[in-house]
């Protein structure tokens, strides 16, 4: 799956992570980012706000407020913990994929409408 993250934004992440997630533990979840051009890690926990967790998860990640993450391409894994630590390898591995981070070409390339007066002078 291909995650679309947007610069400075508000970013709504739908997963499903119940399949390989044990039931009996308490859930909080933990992201990992890993960026493909460096190998560097980036960790967030996030809370699952969807009304049917057994169908999908829902999750909020207000890009550059939760985690600030680089233009670029990535790795993401999404472990299960028992904790809010960050460290992965405690927990359960319930999904992997690519995540994509991008800024929107729209807000990048805005027209100035401002009048400017050149004087020529010969």
């Amino acid at each position: 799956m291909l995650l679309l993250i947007k610069k400075e934004s508000a970013n709504l992440l739908t997963v499903t992570l119940n399949e390989k997630a044990d039931l009996d533990l308490a859930v909080n979840w933990l992201f990992r980012f890993i960026r493909e051009q460096t190998n560097k890690d980036y960790f967030v926990n996030l809370f699952d706000l969807s009304s049917s967790p057994g169908r999908y998860n829902l999750f909020n990640l207000y890009e550059s407020f939760d985690l600030d993450l680089p233009e670029g391409e990535y790795r993401y894994e999404i472990y299960q913990k028992s904790n809010t630590d960050t460290d992965f390898s405690t927990g359960i591995l319930c999904e992997s994929g690519k995540a994509k981070v991008y800024i929107d070409p729209t807000e990048e390339n805005k027209f100035n409408n401002t009048n400017t007066l050149i004087n020529v002078y010969e």
